[in-house]
């Protein structure tokens, strides 16, 4: 009995032993595991972070092309940055010469003259560059503002100023604007407003310039060379969901609701492309073919910071549009020509990629030549 009684308290003591050893064991592991969790984030770590941010990695990196400027005579202008700034070129195709736009430092010196502002040559955002090679000018869009600069005389003239939210015409006679979900054009000198479309609704208008995660209360368009046409579209958001934001103030907040789409969404927005002819009776010419998906070559919007229509060219004589139709998954591209009166649409060239397709940065990077009857386009392939 007593070999027995034995036996029994030596494996209520094992039992014990191998208990608290586990005990032991979790809680140690427990512990170590907590140290490597609780780590505190200082000052230093974010500081070492922020080294890494784009403002502070574009200086290291010189010769990237910041944005492209094609000209009606298939000139390029193209920004280039460099050490201590920018510099903008002026490539000649047809001769293969590059030559630099006008001299940093004057350019901005003329703008902060103008301006009243003084404007660093380094940090100089320009936008619309036109360049008239026979009247040695330079027009160009600077903080909302056209401007036209003599390169000879190196003198700066402010244009007429246009209203934020219109888009004039080449020809600086008229300007585009919407209304109640619907397109409108005022005449610059005498102030009288016409009203092109007529059908336009809440989340189904013209022009709308709404990408979901911006904004902005100027139409998207692109005038035709003689400011005698428009290409727009027709926004469908009528099936996209809701976006919410409430203002962070004391008092009451208030609420912010805007059309918003999102990744797995069944509904995203789309665009009905459109030519307004603006004759004595304005008309409208519906380009036949299947609603575009609100993608351009560049990204998940269709209008530039300016409002400029992406991907959209006009012929020189305005009886063609040249654009490019992007897939919702950015995988697919295709560039297509519509006649401005019939609305045919023929497909010229298409493109698809396994993961992303993306022209160019900042600028679509594809052109079309229409004296050689050809065109640039930039593939993966």
């Amino acid at each position: 009995m007593k070999k027995q009684n034995c036996k029994i308290s030596s494996l209520n003591l094992m039992s014990k032993i191998i208990f608290w050893s586990l005990i032991l064991s979790s809680c140690s592991s427990a512990s170590d595991e907590q140290k490597n969790t609780s780590k505190i984030i200082g000052i230093s770590d974010y500081q070492r972070a922020e080294k890494f941010l784009r403002v502070n990695t574009d200086p290291l990196v010189t010769g990237k092309i910041q944005k492209l400027f094609w000209q009606e005579d298939d000139r390029l202008v193209y920004e280039r940055s460099i050490k201590d700034g920018n510099e903008f070129i002026v490539a000649d195709l047809s001769t293969g010469k590059k030559t630099e736009l006008f001299n940093p430092t004057n350019f901005a010196d003329a703008i902060s003259k103008a301006t009243n502002e003084t404007i660093n040559s380094s940090e100089m955002d320009l936008r619309e560059i036109e360049v008239d090679s026979k009247s040695n000018t330079i027009k160009f869009l600077f903080n909302k503002n056209k401007y036209s600069f003599d390169r000879t005389a190196e003198k700066l003239t402010k244009l007429q100023k246009e209203l934020s939210y219109e888009f004039v015409s080449p020809d600086s006679k008229k300007a585009a604007f919407i209304e109640n979900n619907n397109l409108w054009i005022r005449d610059m000198s005498s102030g009288e407003i016409t009203q092109l479309t007529f059908d336009g609704t809440e989340d189904y208008g013209y022009a709308t310039n709404n990408a979901g995660w911006i904004r902005d209360d100027r139409p998207v368009i692109l005038w035709s060379p003689d400011s005698q046409k428009i290409a727009t579209f027709k926004h469908d958001g009528r099936n996209v969901g809701e976006m919410y934001l409430v203002t962070t103030e004391v008092g009451h907040s208030e609420l912010d609701a805007w059309k918003y789409p999102l990744p797995g969404d069944s509904d995203i927005f789309t665009i009905e492309r459109i030519i307004i002819h603006l004759d004595e009776s304005p008309q409208i010419v519906k380009l036949k073919m299947p609603p575009d998906a609100h993608r351009s070559s560049i990204g998940d919007h269709v209008a530039d910071r300016d409002g400029s229509f992406l991907d959209v060219v006009w012929s020189q004589n305005g009886e063609e549009l040249f654009f490019v139709s992007t897939s919702r998954d950015h995988k697919t591209v295709m560039l297509q020509v519509a006649d401005s009166y019939s609305g045919d649409v023929r497909k010229i060239y298409s493109e698809s990629v396994p993961t992303y397709y993306e022209s160019g940065y900042r600028n679509p990077n594809w052109r079309i030549l229409f004296e050689r009857n050809e065109f640039i386009w930039f593939s993966e392939q």
